[in-house]
């Protein structure tokens, strides 16, 4: 029996999957095999840190 998931769902997997390869790309996460196995490198765990702070002068902003 093949399960056919709505729309929706399919889209917002795509977008999850989309911005996990962004955070990756900015060396945020690392993965193994795949993006949905992804953890905080120590970058990203300073990126939560920072939380609502003004990123203009921190050493992690991206100018």
């Amino acid at each position: 029996m093949t399960r056919l998931w709505p729309a929706f769902r399919s889209a917002r997997y795509l977008a999850a999957e989309f911005i996990a390869h962004a955070l990756s790309n900015e060396c945020l996460f690392e993965h193994g095999g795949g993006v949905a196995g992804s953890w905080l490198t120590d970058r990203g765990k300073q990126f939560v840190e920072i939380g609502s702070h003004d990123l203009d002068d921190h050493p992690l902003a991206i100018n």
